[in-house]
């Protein structure tokens, strides 16, 4: 033997240990051999750790321990040491404790009476061999498990116990690194594998067991591990049944964790369902590029979609198979190259699909080599860019159109970028600064074209926009690279990105040519304007003119029909006084109309009783409608059953020379029946007035042809050399003007032979009075006893004229033939009211009123009223500003200067 046998002796009685003793000497007489004696049962740890023997003799009955249950603490922690029972109890009790020792794996049993050398050294001889055989046993063991362990696999068998036991169930170690549990506990808590099995698969795994014939199974199922972390496993089993019953003895097999396979597995899946489920069109192919050319070995569904083809009908294949006439030679050429070489490759060409319709394909292919670098695959991936080229194609002719349009208009784009202080411009913009295209440029390289005012003014709004997002429009002038002047319009707008200003982008505009053309525009306008401030001021000075000498033409003409009773002469006087007052009315009319076109003509506002304006408008027609035997009427519906009158706020003085107008026209126009003016029930609200006039004939009315044009500047129905009516075409059209301008409407109803109806609109302010009006005293006080009256007038016979209207309404008066002379007479004497001619030589009306206002008489605050043929807004306005307080227009009547003394507040 190569080492002795190891033998501990466990005894309480020294006459048995010797007794032993003696035998074992006898016995092994020749064997190398230890004996070591103890005489009471230890710590079954220490011991095994202390002695580590290869024989047990033990006695059973050692005090308060047995020897039975110290056999079965040994065992249970060295399944290899041989143990041998002594005892010297009776026969009875001997059968007793054969009984109990049963499955405690004691090797041998017997009596110390029985005990000699053959007995004794027989028994620790095959003891010894046995525990021999058990540590080989356990060394194959101990190898085949720590390859267990390393492959990862577990070996296990069940056996059936009994009916009331259960199974039993032995598993290498490997079953701690696959489960967290370890063999022990597998035995002490009786467990089985199927206790491992994941809730989702027992049943499965339950239904397999039940059903499996005698021989090998496999399974694949989940486990819930120790830790409750989920592990896949494969079970390899054999069921060993009863040949009889067909009952389940045992059952072998091995357990692998096959976890990463699963997931390995999965992966390979959802990449293989991937790529079939890929948008990409994936092709994959065998190496060979000779002819007929690699064999295709996959296609994902966006393939077969792509083409039309099958999978089947692709399978096998070349990729030749989608090649056509269109197909780009020259780019196989470079493929094949690129391949042989071992490079990847991209292109693009044109296939055909199974219909043999075309497509255009991108497409990139990559080798797969293998652990020696050998190409044994080509993995291509492709596009169907069709659409994408078209709309490329068709963005690339839209951007070529819109850069031939950018050339036509001279205009072009351009953007800043914050995050990169880059300015990009178009080809356009380039050509605008006759820069070459692609010039780097900068902000201040783009700002130093212009003049310094303009760069101000761009370099102010650029800062602005980019900081404020305030966006800009700018017209400036410039010096392109070649030094030509040019003008440019140029608009930028702020470039959102996430609610944060990320720079500016706009359009510059070459506007030189028509800026010029405007600049000649605005010279013209200017030439054209002077050329009609020429015009207005040679009609004012005509209508300063004529009314001048008509002024006394008209008055005298009145003065003399007031003292001649005979009939002849009064008719006379009075065709000199219609004539006269016709002229002075086209005069109006005219310097009317060149107002309104220069813009100079300006609306009054003041509080005024529409209805009264009518009465009073009324009251000086109908001697005209009396002498035509018409009947002149008056509707007023605007109060109902109110007393209260309706005041207006407005230019009266516009309104009733419409009225008149149009009044003058409707008398004219009928010879007999009636003219009516109806003023209609207004609309009202708070702030305004909705006033609507008819004036309404029975006249020859107006063809419906002629509707149309009634209101345009000289136009006349009857235009023929003999025509019945007297007209000039003036009147109609400055009504619709006035009207418009105080932003009314006038139209015109007609049927010829019948009559017309003629229809002023205005929307007006309502008069809110704040107290009573007040009321001078002097309103009633007679003419004569006002006090003396100044007449400041230069022509000789306007003074005469004026002098005897005076003198026929009772007024003192002083006449002064020029400002001086009016001046002299402010400071040496008292005067109720002074009558100023505006246009006078040496000093006129408007700086003598000057002086006076400026002075220090007592009469530095009379009353000064303009007298003047100068009617237009312009001069009124001045004339007020220096201090005149009201304005009598000439030519001066006697009925115009008595109205005006009888209703002046003065």
């Amino acid at each position: 033997m190569s080492s002795p046998i190891s033998i501990v002796l466990i005894e309480d009685s020294e006459d048995d240990y010797i007794l032993t003793e003696e035998a074992l000497s006898e016995g092994l007489a020749g064997t190398d051999y230890s004996l070591q004696w103890l005489d009471h049962a230890p710590d079954p740890d220490l011991f095994l750790e202390q002695y580590d023997p290869d024989v047990i003799l033990i006695d059973y009955s050692l005090g308060a321990v047995n020897g039975v249950d110290f056999a079965r603490d040994i065992r249970e922690r060295n399944a290899f040491v041989s143990i041998i029972l002594l005892t010297g109890l009776s026969a009875r009790v001997f059968e007793e404790v054969d009984q109990q020792v049963e499955g405690v794996g004691i090797s041998d049993f017997f009596p110390k009476k029985e005990v000699s050398g053959a007995t004794l050294s027989r028994s620790v001889r095959y003891a010894y061999e046995n525990s021999i055989q058990r540590r080989q046993l356990q060394e194959q063991a101990a190898t085949i498990e720590d390859i267990l362990l390393r492959t990862e696999v577990v070996m296990w068998r069940e056996s059936k116990l009994s009916d009331q036991e259960g199974w039993e169930c032995f598993c290498s170690d490997s079953i701690q690194k696959l489960s967290g549990y370890s063999k022990q506990e597998f035995i002490r808590r009786r467990m089985q594998l199927i206790d491992l099995v994941a809730a989702s698969d027992c049943e499965r795994v339950r239904k397999a067991y039940s059903e499996a014939p005698s021989g090998e199974l496999k399974l694949r199922y989940r486990i819930i591990c120790y830790d409750q972390s989920e592990r896949w496993v494969e079970e390899t089993r054999e069921t060993i049944r009863d040949p009889d019953s067909g009952e389940i003895l045992k059952v072998v097999g091995c357990l692998r964790d096959i976890t990463r396979e699963i997931e390995s597995e999965s992966m390979q899946q959802l990449m293989a369902k991937s790529l079939d489920q890929s948008s990409d069109a994936i092709l994959i192919t065998d190496a060979n590029l000779e002819r007929p050319g690699p064999k295709i070995l996959y296609v994902n569904k966006a393939i077969c979609r792509m083409s039309g083809y099958s999978e089947s009908e692709l399978l096998g294949q070349s990729p030749r198979i989608f090649q056509g006439p269109k197909t780009n030679r020259k780019v196989l050429n470079r493929l094949r190259s690129k391949l042989l070489a071992g490079d990847n490759f991209q292109g693009m060409t044109t296939n055909y699909r199974k219909d043999g319709s075309e497509y255009i394909l991108s497409w990139r292919i990559s080798p797969v080599v293998d652990s020696s670098g050998q190409v044994t695959h080509y993995v291509s991936t492709q596009t169907n860019v069709t659409q994408e080229i078209r709309q490329r194609e068709k963005l690339k002719e839209q951007e070529n159109f819109l850069s031939e349009i950018g050339s036509m208009a001279k205009v072009g784009g351009w953007r800043y970028r914050k995050s990169t202080d880059h300015l990009y411009w178009t080809d356009q913009i380039y050509e605008i600064h006759a820069m070459p295209v692609g010039t780097p440029i900068s902000i201040d390289d783009a700002l130093s074209l212009y003049s310094k005012v303009d760069q101000l003014a761009l370099k102010n709004a650029w800062h602005t926009c980019l900081d404020e997002g305030v966006p800009y429009g700018l017209t400036l002038e410039m010096r392109d690279r070649r030094g030509e002047h040019k003008w440019c319009h140029t608009q930028g707008v702020p470039m959102w990105v996430n609610g944060e200003i990320e720079g500016v982008w706009g359009v510059c505009q070459d506007v030189t040519e028509s800026r010029k053309r405007s600049l000649e525009l605005e010279q013209a306008l200017r030439d054209a304007n002077h050329a009609n401030e020429a015009k207005n001021q040679f009609l004012m000075m005509m209508s300063h003119e004529l009314r001048t000498p008509l002024n006394p033409i008209i008055g005298f003409a009145e003065l003399m029909l007031s003292e001649t009773t005979d009939p002849e002469q009064c008719a006379f006087l009075k065709q000199i006084q219609f004539s006269a007052t016709h002229l002075v009315e086209l005069i109006g009319e005219i310097l009317d109309i060149a107002s309104i076109e220069s813009g100079r003509i300006k609306l009054e506002s003041k509080a005024f009783s529409v209805s009264a304006l009518i009465h009073e408008i009324i009251e000086m027609f109908q001697p005209s409608a009396q002498e035509k035997a018409l009947s002149l009427e008056y509707l007023d519906a605007a109060h109902g059953d109110s007393d209260t009158p309706l005041i207006c706020v407005g230019d009266e003085s516009k309104i009733r020379q419409i009225l008149i107008n149009l009044l003058n026209n409707a008398i004219k126009f009928t010879h007999e029946g009636t003219v009516r003016v109806e003023l209609l029930p207004p609309a009202l609200n708070a702030s305004e007035v909705d006033v609507t006039v008819l004036v309404r004939d029975t006249g020859i009315g107006i063809r419906a042809e002629n509707l149309d044009s009634i209101f345009d500047r000289f136009y006349q129905v009857d235009q023929s050399a003999s025509r019945k009516y007297e007209g000039q075409g003036i009147g109609l059209n400055l009504c619709r003007e006035l009207a418009e301008l105080m932003g009314g409407t006038i139209h015109v109803g007609s049927e010829f032979g019948v009559g017309s109806v003629f229809t002023l609109k205005l929307k007006l302010p309502r008069h809110v009075p704040e107290g009573p009006e007040p009321r001078s005293e002097g309103a009633n006080t007679c003419l004569e006893e006002r006090g003396q009256v100044l007449v400041v007038e230069d022509d000789a016979m306007n003074r005469l004229v004026i002098s005897e209207l005076l003198q026929s309404l009772s007024i003192t008066h002083v006449l002064a033939e020029d400002g001086f002379e009016a001046l002299h007479y402010i400071e040496s004497e008292r005067f109720y009211l002074v009558l100023m001619d505006i246009q006078m030589p040496k000093l006129n009306g408007i700086e003598t009123t000057r002086r006076i206002r400026s002075g220090t008489s007592p009469n530095s605050h009379v009353p000064i009223v303009a007298l003047s043929a100068h009617v237009v807004d312009d001069i009124k306005k001045e004339a007020i500003e220096v201090g005149m307080n009201d304005f009598l227009e000439k030519p001066i009547t006697l009925s115009k200067l008595r109205t005006f003394f009888e209703q002046t507040l003065f």
